[in-house]
């Protein structure tokens, strides 16, 4: 982002203060913007459908099961285990709904274009088929914007 708007005064990048400082005057508008100390934050580039990645290289989903019994999670990971899916990162947080109701987000090793995510999704939405599956989308691992 702080390349872009060192191109085009119009545009405002995240990035850390000392990058202002290489001699091209960039201004500073905010410092210490996280709510969270502890934060870490992924950047994407978003890119028109024609140039999308047919594989991609990590996909992120929510699940919104909208039910609560021993081995939901469970239920919810085997899809990705059985078409040999890795998974990188499973969070669960309180849906706001009602007490022990979760909604569970989910990151994992495929792109979204690929028949073996297709088909854990299809499960999934089976499994979930009172409440939800939201694709965040794909996003290819090894690409990055020049």
């Amino acid at each position: 982002g702080v390349e872009f708007a060192r191109d085009d005064p119009s545009i405002a990048g995240i990035g850390h203060p000392a990058n202002a400082e290489d001699g091209v005057d960039l201004e500073v508008l905010a410092e210490d913007i996280q709510d969270q100390d502890s934060n870490a934050t992924r950047f994407l580039a978003i890119a028109p459908a024609a140039e999308r990645s047919t594989g991609g290289g990590k996909t992120s989903l929510v699940v919104y099961p909208n039910a609560n019994y021993p081995g939901l999670l469970l239920e919810l990971l085997e899809p990705f285990a059985d078409r040999d899916i890795n998974l990188t990162r499973v969070e669960s947080r309180p849906s706001g709904q009602r007490l022990g109701d979760y909604v569970f987000h989910v990151d994992f090793e495929a792109g979204l274009y690929e028949s073996r995510t297709s088909e854990a999704i299809e499960e999934l939405e089976e499994l979930a088929e009172n409440g939800w599956v939201r694709r965040l989308g794909s996003y290819d691992t090894e690409h990055v914007v020049e």
